[in-house]
């Protein structure tokens, strides 16, 4: 049996989209599927999405909980993720509370994606206050 090297070896991620109400569709869907660019340019494969659409976002984890049970769930799904990225930015408590749901590590765009535009991704950094993953 032939093993994968490890630069062969992909992680695996879950994008989690939120659409605000606020939001306009055809905005949402670019952005989204610029998102997923920045990700796939990483190297990543991207196993699921999951979509909420919110008139806000909560407190907690952003999303509602009902979402945030259905996210830990993918996460264990036959193909497990090493990660999730959100659309948005989190709160470092937001992030506490979707790492202890899920068990993996959480990841956030670092700027708005307009400014990342047209600029190749060139990885994940920590933030050391947060804990957050970013792009960077």
């Amino acid at each position: 049996m032939i093993h994968p090297s490890k630069s062969e070896v992909r992680p695996a991620t879950i994008l989690v989209d939120v659409q605000l109400q606020k939001t306009a569709a055809e905005e949402h869907a670019a952005s989204l599927q610029e998102l997923r660019q920045l990700v796939e340019t990483l190297g990543w494969d991207i196993i699921g999405t999951l979509t909420q659409k919110l008139q806000s976002p909560t407190a907690v984890s952003l999303i509602g909980p009902g979402k945030l049970n259905e996210l830990s769930e993918l996460v264990k799904a036959p193909s497990t993720a090493e990660s999730v990225v959100f659309d948005h930015e989190l709160t470092p408590t937001q992030v506490r509370n979707i790492r202890e749901a899920t068990g993996v590590e959480v990841y956030v765009p670092r700027a708005p994606r307009a400014r990342v535009r047209g600029q190749r991704a060139k990885g994940w950094r920590t933030w050391r206050k947060r804990g957050q993953r970013v792009l960077s």
